[in-house]
């Protein structure tokens, strides 16, 4: 049995905390869905892949550590070593770059399920477009840096490479800005919903916890940048300890958007069709902006019904009723997320509804 080393085992505890992390979140996704009747969407065949790739990184690169001697200093690690080292490393990029192409696929297309605002549905499959470009980028240029590319494990032949170094700090810095990117998409409507403040910033720190992997890359840049790329193995473990947790990470927040059926069960015990049925007999439902409320006192319904919630706005409505007596109404309206079990119904993921409801009340005029 091979003796593992200090840097070795940090590598290893790392790989296991971090993939129990993303087989737990992806279990709660699927309970989640679960919970609420949700078929399988690509967003969910996407999260499956980036685990899958994940573990198969964290697999490949503890080899690395273990029979490759990465994190020990090049002078340290003999030829055969250093020959698996380069090894383990060259296959690990082609698992990392499915593994963030996976999550960051999978987070765009739950934006664009929840959120089908045209310009914003545009926007976020440019963003499809370029993640997907940046994955073709990674593997032509792991390919192609070392020519011939078995010299990109093997150094006893002859054979060339291109800047290691300044292809890492480009692909660091390119995955910093699209990480950015993801995250702030989506906050312009959060903020223009029609929902209470509590709500919007609940829904901005979900969202704004893609900006932790910004942090790793971030420290991925600043690594590339103090390390000499020539001692590789000692480097690559830095590397290791900051791209396990970006892929980590990345999964995690792909995956909490989706868990609202378990955190706040009690909002997704029926659909939204279900659950406002009741007032239907008594109130004008209506698929539009509460300003665009007109009442006249021919249109005014009586009832009785209460609508309360956090988030309801109202307008008071007049209208006179006849002789000596005035029609009071009020309009009031909230936004509520909508989870349709139904399959078949359109919109079977997340929409936006409006209810309104006008009660009238009758006075005598003053005179």
């Amino acid at each position: 049995m091979p003796t593992i080393s200090k840097p070795a085992a940090i590598v290893i505890f790392f790989c296991v905390v971090l993939i129990v992390a993303c087989f737990v979140a992806l279990t709660l996704r699927f309970l989640a869905m679960r919970t609420i009747r949700r078929p399988m969407k690509i967003h969910d065949y996407l999260c499956i892949i980036s685990v899958v790739f994940c573990t198969a990184y964290c697999i490949d690169i503890s080899i690395g550590t273990v029979y490759g001697d990465i994190g020990k200093h090049m002078t340290e690690v003999s030829l055969p070593r250093l020959t698996v080292a380069l090894k383990t490393f060259f296959v690990s990029q082609f698992f990392w770059a499915l593994s963030i192409t996976g999550f960051r696929l999978s987070t765009l297309f739950v934006y664009i399920e929840i959120f089908t605002v045209g310009t914003f549905f545009y926007y976020a499959y440019g963003m499809v477009v370029i993640v997907s470009l940046f994955f073709v980028g990674s593997i032509t240029t792991t390919l192609r840096l070392c020519r011939p590319i078995n010299f990109s494990w093997d150094k006893t032949v002859t054979g060339t490479c291109g800047d290691i170094g300044t292809a890492e700090l480009a692909a660091s810095a390119l995955n910093l800005s699209l990480d950015i990117i993801i995250v702030l998409l989506p906050l312009p409507l959060v903020w223009g919903l029609n929902m209470a403040k509590q709500r919007k910033i609940g829904l901005t720190v979900t969202f704004a916890l893609g900006l932790v992997i910004s942090a790793m890359n971030l420290g991925r840049i600043i690594q590339v940048k103090r390390c000499d790329i020539k001692d590789f193995t000692y480097c690559t473990h830095t590397a290791i300890l900051l791209t396990v947790p970006e892929m980590a990470v990345g999964i995690i927040v792909a995956c909490v958007p989706l868990l609202g059926p378990l955190i706040f069960p009690s909002r997704y015990k029926e659909p939204a069709t279900s659950k406002y049925a009741n007032l239907r007999d008594n109130s004008t439902k209506q698929r539009s902006t509460l300003h665009s409320v007109k009442a006249t006192t021919e249109s005014l319904e009586q009832s009785t019904q209460s609508f309360e919630g956090p988030n309801v706005e109202s307008i008071e409505l007049t209208g006179e009723a006849g002789k000596g007596h005035t029609h009071k109404a009020w309009a009031y309206s909230e936004t509520v997320p909508r989870h349709v079990l139904d399959t078949d119904a359109a919109g079977d993921w997340i929409g936006v509804e409006r209810e309104f409801k006008v009660t009238t009340k009758t006075k005598p005029a003053h005179t």
